[in-house]
C-alpha cells in the first residue's frame, strides 16, 4: 500500500504530465512551445523574485558554502531559462531565421545553463546519498554520447589521458 506522501507525489506527477500531454494532441507544436515557455517564464520569474536578495548576498559573500552555491544555481538557472525561452519564442515568431541562430547570443543561453548546473553539482558536496556505480555508468554513457555529437570529440579523444588525470585529482 502506498503511503500518502508517495501517493500525493504520484498524483501531482500524473496531473502535471496530463496538463501538458492532453493539450499537445490538440494544439500545434509551436503553440505548445509558446504556452509551455510562458508557464516556465512565470515560474522562473517567481524563483528570481524569491531568491534575488539571497543570491546577491551569497554572491557578495563569495559563495563559500554548498547551500550558497545551490542558491546561485537556482538564480542563474532561472535567468538562463527565461532568456532561452524568450529567444526560442522570438525565433519561432520570426519564422526561424538563420541569422538568429548564427549570432553568438544563441549559444550564450546554453552556457548560462551550464554554469547554473555546474553550481548545482558543486552544491552537492555535502554528505548524503551516493549514486550507485550503475547510475554512474549510465550517466557516463549519456555524457559520452552527448560529447560524441559535438566538435569536441576529436580533441577530447587526443587529450583523454590529461583529462582523466585532471578529473582524478578533483574527485
Amino acid at each position: 500500500m502506498l503511503n500518502p506522501p508517495i501517493l500525493n507525489a504520484l498524483l501531482y506527477t500524473i496531473a502535471a504530465t496530463a496538463a501538458f500531454a492532453i493539450p499537445a494532441f490538440f494544439i500545434p507544436a509551436d503553440g505548445m512551445v509558446e504556452y509551455a515557455s510562458s508557464a516556465l517564464m512565470l515560474a522562473c520569474s517567481f524563483a528570481i523574485w524569491r531568491w534575488h536578495k539571497t543570491a546577491i548576498r551569497a554572491f557578495a559573500q563569495g559563495a563559500t558554502k554548498p547551500q550558497e552555491n545551490g542558491i546561485l544555481a537556482i538564480y542563474i538557472l532561472a535567468w538562463g531559462l527565461i532568456f532561452g525561452r524568450v529567444f526560442q519564442v522570438t525565433y519561432i515568431r520570426l519564422g526561424r531565421p538563420d541569422w538568429l541562430i548564427s549570432i553568438p547570443l544563441s549559444a550564450s543561453f546554453t552556457y548560462i545553463l551550464a554554469i547554473g548546473m555546474g553550481l548545482f553539482v558543486i552544491a552537492t558536496r555535502i554528505e548524503g546519498e551516493k549514486p550507485s556505480r550503475v547510475w554512474g555508468a549510465v550517466t557516463a554513457f549519456f555524457a559520452a554520447v552527448a560529447i560524441f555529437f559535438t566538435s569536441l570529440w576529436p580533441t577530447l579523444v587526443t587529450k583523454s589521458a590529461a583529462i582523466a588525470k585532471f578529473f582524478s585529482s578533483i574527485f
